[in-house]
């Protein structure tokens, strides 16, 4: 990771025996480069879908594939909603733009902009 050369495509997750592993250094090698250094503890994963997805995503960015969305679906607009019950109970998103940044940034955006979710991994 230190040359970017595993983060240039999507990275698929869903091949990965243990994508946590992948996740922490991700995390990892972010706290080393960040300036001002940042706490590893005090950083928090952040994923972007859509027309937000092109906008800056700072230290190293990694656009993540493979992942599985249950209990919600993305809407035509680009919007998450709710699982209707005519819907599948898990769904494939679009490959996700990631990148860790500091717990205090995450504050500074307004509340209705993101929705915070737990990761599962199976």
């Amino acid at each position: 990771m230190r040359n970017g050369a595993a983060l240039s495509k999507p990275v698929f997750l869903a091949n990965m025996f243990n994508p946590q592993v992948f996740l922490n250094a991700l995390r990892q090698q972010t706290s080393r480069t960040s300036e001002p250094p940042v706490a590893i503890d005090d950083l928090r994963l952040v994923c972007v879908w859509g027309e937000a997805a092109s906008r800056s995503m700072g230290t190293l960015p990694c656009a993540l594939s493979g992942l599985s969305l249950q209990g919600a679906l993305f809407t035509a607009g680009g919007t998450l909603s709710d699982a209707r019950a005519d819907t599948p109970t898990v769904t494939t998103p679009s490959t996700a733009n990631s990148r860790c940044i500091p717990i205090f940034a995450s504050a500074m955006h307004a509340k209705s902009s993101w929705v915070a979710r737990p990761c599962h991994f199976v």
